[in-house]
């Protein structure tokens, strides 16, 4: 077991060879608690322009857990859409009909468009990082359950909080097993 500075509880790491699109055999217990999963939890880790997934099994209740939201963390979200479409709205006619007054109109449309779409998305991520910091301690705990901790073109190393699922994990791939 080690303690990785990512993740505040016990993990246990899992390093498999596996290429894109190869798939890895996973235990049908859930990734939190090993009731019997039915429901799945995406696990996604990103270098540069790759992105690996996975999708881990997960129970009900765990599933709701990882769905919940706290009123605070709905609150950001719901104010964070409404201030970022009304400043983004505004930004694209202040410089529709204000700064781009002597171009031709579809360069002033599009420019507007262009500069509004990033004024919006740029405000959307700053209600969605502070509304990620409201998230509920259950809601948390599920989502560190089983994390990719990196990956190459080769091999991805997963860190799992639960025991037991690493070890069936483990027991499934084991011809793909690399030291860590």
């Amino acid at each position: 077991m080690i303690v990785d500075t990512k993740i505040s509880h016990m993990t246990q790491h899992v390093k498999v060879k596996v290429r894109p699109g190869e798939a890895l055999r996973l235990p049908t217990k859930c990734v939190h608690c090993n009731k019997s999963a039915s429901e799945r939890m995406p696990v996604r880790q990103k270098s540069g322009q790759i992105t690996r997934f996975l999708d881990l099994p997960l129970c009900e209740d765990c599933h709701r857990d990882l769905n919940r939201k706290s009123g605070e963390e709905e609150r950001l979200q719901r104010i964070g859409l409404v201030t970022a479409t009304i400043v983004g709205l505004a930004t694209m006619l202040a410089l529709f009909f204000l700064l781009f007054a002597e171009m031709p109109i579809w360069i002033r449309l599009i420019s507007a468009l262009f500069i509004a779409i990033l004024v919006f998305a740029g405000i959307w991520l700053v209600f969605q990082r502070l509304s990620s910091r409201a998230v509920l301690p259950e809601t948390k705990k599920v989502s560190e359950s089983a994390q990719m901790i990196e990956f190459s073109w080769r091999a991805t190393t997963f860190a799992f909080t639960n025991d037991d699922f690493a070890h069936r994990f483990g027991q499934l791939n084991q011809e793909r097993l690399m030291d860590s």
